[in-house]
């Protein structure tokens, strides 16, 4: 299985990390992982062989256009998207705010009581800063669970979708065209960034 972080998981995980936003993901072998960092740029819709895409790919209003999959997640609260398409393996999530801290666990449900993907997230700023990743389902009816831990003073807005075009295409190309590094379990690995970063890929394997 393999997980995506903006991170992706199929159990598949992709990230970009927009700003100085840092994710966190999920479901990673507890022994041994790989680790891939993508410093390219590209514009949305074209997926050219270092794959990244830009930022505006992953922004809320390309998971959900019309806005009808958008749910508000007041503090302590949580919401739910089903997914039941099995010729699918990939869910969008987004989260956002109006400035004010989020605070979210995100869960990937496969069934009444499996739940093999879990990130916990954490943005100071929620607008400059918002949350995104993919999450796989490995073909299966899949819900996807955002719960917000943060105070009641913080709601923030969150939806979920099928990814969709190029996105559905990121975790294959970046392990294809990325190098990683092996983490083993209880290991740190840290990496420099120029400053004159805008947009980070993670991919854990």
């Amino acid at each position: 299985a393999q997980t995506i972080l903006n991170m992706c998981a199929r159990l598949f995980m992709l990230a970009a990390l927009q700003g100085a936003a840092a994710f966190t993901a999920g479901w990673t072998k507890p022994a041994r992982s790989s680790f891939a960092l993508n410093l390219e740029s590209s514009r949305c819709g074209m997926t050219p062989i270092s794959g990244m895409v830009s930022s505006s790919c992953w922004d809320i209003t390309e998971v959900a256009p019309d806005g009808r999959l958008v749910q508000r997640v007041e503090g302590k609260t949580r919401k739910t998207w089903k997914f039941n398409d099995l010729s699918k393996d990939r869910v969008q999530v987004a989260l956002t705010s109006e400035g004010r801290p989020i605070i979210a666990d995100i869960q990937l449900w496969l069934g009444p009581d499996w739940t093999p993907f879990s990130l916990k997230a954490y943005s100071e700023d929620g607008k400059a800063r918002p949350i995104q990743t993919l999450v796989g389902t490995r073909n299966k009816a899949a819900m996807i669970e955002i719960r917000n831990v943060g105070e009641y003073e913080f709601p923030f807005s969150a939806a979920s979708n099928y990814a969709k075009g190029t996105m559905a295409l990121v975790p294959q190309e970046i392990p294809a065209t990325t190098s990683g590094e092996r983490v083993d379990g209880g290991a740190l690995h840290s990496f420099s960034l120029d400053p004159s970063a805008q947009q980070l890929e993670v991919v854990l394997n």
